[in-house]
């Protein structure tokens, strides 16, 4: 069976979100009642949908004790793809593309230049085919029925001539699968070796991705500072780290501040938001407020209240002061 957490990132253009595949809770209450929400069925129209209201709550109104789920079979076959681009709007015309023709890869992922040369800088070890274009695209086709992952396939690659990609590798045994997958999970910790940054989470419609990434590149020639921007490219959800490097301490808290507020702002402006997947916790609370109406904000802290009156729960999280 494959769990929620396989499609939580890298699989959920084609299988959503691990939310979706929760039908059902068992919560403890700030109070110390313990509540059940959802079931052991497909359909559920009763009532407010607390499951999910309490699956993106972070923990601030109660403790999940107990999660239904509903599972699914591992595909019998996979293919995996990378594929070299000599920009990165030519990576966003061929996902837009991809999904129109009503092909739906579990995998979509953006690995630009800067963010390949991060991990081979810190893992000289690794082998990657595509040191010095500006993107890869790294796309896997699976099938349930190992019956139409070659129709998929052809379909796949006309698609990808037709958008101006490179010729792609095609990853023939597990060890070359493996080698293409490590230098994409090896993204973050290389960037934490590299010193201290600050990470933003945003999503923006797929189109915009591009616009995002030199959106991000700007504010680093503009401050004299490293990004590094990766993720996925399937659903418009980008990692981007604005590294410290040589910034002098005193100035780096202001700094750091400063680009996520004009990086936050830009996602805003392109239709998207402060968070994909990652959260708000404590680190992203303070810009909650672009993102959300000041009417927006007072229903949550009024949910946190109704909840947690006492504020037991995760105190400081989410809703900003």
């Amino acid at each position: 069976m494959i769990f929620p957490d396989r499609l939580v990132g890298n699989r959920k253009v084609k299988y959503g979100v691990t939310r979706e595949y929760v039908i059902g809770l068992e919560v403890v209450l700030p109070s110390g009642d313990i509540i059940e929400t959802g079931g052991r069925y497909v359909k559920n129209s009763t009532g407010y949908n607390l499951t999910q209201l309490m699956i993106g709550s972070e923990g601030t109104l109660g403790i999940i004790t107990r999660i239904v789920l509903k599972l699914l079979p591992l595909p019998r076959e996979r293919i995996t793809l990378l594929v070299p681009f000599s920009e990165i709007e030519k990576v966003t015309q061929t996902v837009v593309s991809i999904l129109s023709e009503r092909i739906v890869p579990p995998t979509l992922e953006l690995l630009p230049r800067q963010a390949v040369s991060c991990v081979l800088s810190c893992h000289p070890e690794l082998h990657f085919p595509f040191r010095n274009v500006e993107a890869c695209l790294l796309i896997e086709l699976d099938s349930r029925d190992g019956n139409s992952i070659q129709s998929e396939l052809n379909a796949l690659e006309k698609v990808l001539r037709q958008n101006g990609a490179g010729d792609p590798i095609v990853a023939t045994s597990d060890s070359q699968r493996e080698e293409i997958w490590t230098v994409r999970k090896l993204v973050r910790d290389s960037v934490v070796k590299t010193g201290p940054h600050v990470e933003a989470d945003s999503v923006v419609p797929r189109k915009n991705v591009p616009f995002l990434v030199h959106a991000a590149e700007r504010l680093s020639k503009q401050h004299n500072i490293q990004v590094i921007c990766y993720g996925h490219a399937g659903d418009g959800n980008l990692h981007t780290y604005f590294l410290k490097g040589e910034t002098k301490d005193s100035k780096w808290e202001t700094l750091s501040e400063k680009l996520l507020r004009e990086f936050f702002q830009k996602t805003l402006d392109l239709g998207g938001t402060i968070s994909g997947e990652h959260g708000i916790g404590i680190l992203k609370k303070n810009y909650m407020s672009m993102a959300f109406s000041q009417a927006q904000i007072s229903l949550m802290r009024r949910l946190k209240q109704a909840f947690d009156p006492d504020h037991l729960l995760n105190p400081g999280k989410v809703i900003p002061s």
